[in-house]
């Protein structure tokens, strides 16, 4: 048998003992390795190169399904907790802190990701509170005197860069840490 032969043996092996054991496992955990996968290449905005990709790159589904059902999803079956996913608390809220030299941002997923509030803070001091609810897209709310406004956000890609708008406000973005906070959150 010749190289190619062997390694089209190995991976159709490989394909089918994935499928098997995905098949018999009856889809038990949250198979997040996977799903984090696919809002990757989901995540493409261009459908061609999508498509293409995917094509070249399929065959790393085979491993995240066997990373997930025997390794990540024992790990959450045995501790609660899947280390790839985003480990909400009891009380379904998950905190995560993003610094950049004086300012800061903590960010508290709240009902197992329906909502995101952000508390922005500079030199320690609180700037500013944000809401984001996942049945809205497109809407920002801003706390103000105890209550909430809403705010219209808007995207667009130029380039590299990933252009958020929020009422008279904008912040660029490079696409790929735009697409990797995306994928860690699971939004995508």
């Amino acid at each position: 048998m010749n190289f190619f032969g062997k390694i089209k043996g190995r991976f159709l092996a490989l394909t089918l003992a994935a499928c098997i054991l995905g098949g018999s496992i009856g889809c038990h955990g949250g198979f997040v390795l996977t799903s984090k996968w696919n809002g990757l290449i989901t995540s493409i905005g261009n459908k061609w190169i999508r498509w293409i990709v995917f094509l070249v790159l399929s065959f790393v589904y085979g491993f995240t399904i066997l990373a997930d059902a025997i390794v990540f999803n024992s790990v959450e079956f045995w501790t609660g907790s899947n280390p790839v996913a985003l480990n909400y608390n009891e009380k379904g809220e998950y905190t995560r802190t993003l610094t950049s030299g004086s300012e800061t941002a903590v960010m508290t997923y709240r009902n197992f990701g329906e909502t995101l509030d952000v508390a922005l803070f500079k030199n320690g001091v609180q700037t500013d509170s944000l809401r984001l609810i996942k049945s809205e897209p497109g809407v920002l709310y801003r706390q103000s005197n105890g209550q909430f406004e809403k705010i219209i956000v808007s995207e667009e890609t130029r380039g590299n860069l990933r252009i958020i708008r929020a009422g008279e406000k904008s912040a660029a973005v490079p696409a790929a840490v735009y697409q990797v906070e995306l994928a860690r959150s699971g939004s995508m």
